[in-house]
């Protein structure tokens, strides 16, 4: 960690630099337990706050960073921070350009963890939204020796450990290079087919198409449909 050469607490800096005063404040304004006469600037012009001067802090230190745009404002190092009194959250990053919200790094160990510790919530432990074009949430493994996935879904309980949703897309979609787009295992059954409502297979479908009717009749789609012509289907069972 830098040097500490000087102390500055809130007012001061105000009376010295009004313009980095103002940038400063707005960043910790959801800290309202910190003692802002206890600030550190350090010697590349950046601030801290070490662990006494934070509630229910352990180890670590919280740095704020008044560079350009597009640079971390605040970062987190070590240690852990609670906030007891915050009932709109510990934590909330928001940025307006097309600089990360939040960026985290960890050399060896999680790079993040969640917990919901009450027992009996049915609050989703992570939501995730997005208004734009791009995903929801991408996970990616880098590590071309990798052979337990970049994403695996664990449920203790009854529910499924992965659930896909889509208005009008498919509901999960499964895509490999080399082997196969899937893999399925059960004591009940490797794979589940939900008959369907309508006593026939339909008009529509792709080559490949697996369809159970109201019946349990099972049958193969072995001619996409066209602009002219409906699918072309086969019974198997």
């Amino acid at each position: 960690m830098p040097a500490v050469v000087a102390a500055a607490g809130v007012g001061a800096l105000a009376s010295s630099s009004p313009a980095r005063a103002d940038t400063l404040v707005p960043l910790v304004q959801g800290f309202n337990t910190i003692d802002t006469d206890t600030w550190f600037e350090l010697d590349d012009g950046d601030f801290i706050i070490q662990p006494g001067h934070l509630p229910m802090a352990d180890g670590g230190y919280i740095k704020f960073h008044l560079g350009e745009p597009g640079t971390p404002q605040m970062q987190i190092f070590g240690g852990s921070f609670q906030f007891p009194d915050q009932n709109n959250g510990a934590v909330e990053a928001t940025t307006y350009g097309d600089g990360v919200g939040v960026d985290v790094t960890s050399e060896s160990g999680p790079v993040l963890t969640g917990r919901n510790s009450d027992d009996t919530s049915k609050t989703d432990s992570a939501a995730i939204t997005n208004v734009g074009l791009g995903r929801g949430l991408l996970v990616s493994s880098t590590n071309t020796e990798n052979e337990v996935g970049a994403s695996t879904g664990v449920n203790h309980g009854s529910g499924a450990g992965v659930w896909g949703t889509s208005s009008s897309g498919d509901g999960v979609v499964g895509v490999s290079t080399h082997a196969r787009g899937g893999r399925f295992r059960g004591p009940a059954a490797a794979i589940h087919l939900t008959p369907s409502t309508r006593s026939t297979h339909p008009t529509s479908g792709l080559v490949g198409d697996v369809f159970v009717d109201a019946s349990a009749r099972l049958w193969f789609c072995r001619k996409s449909a066209t602009a002219t012509a409906h699918a072309v289907w086969a019974q198997v069972v």
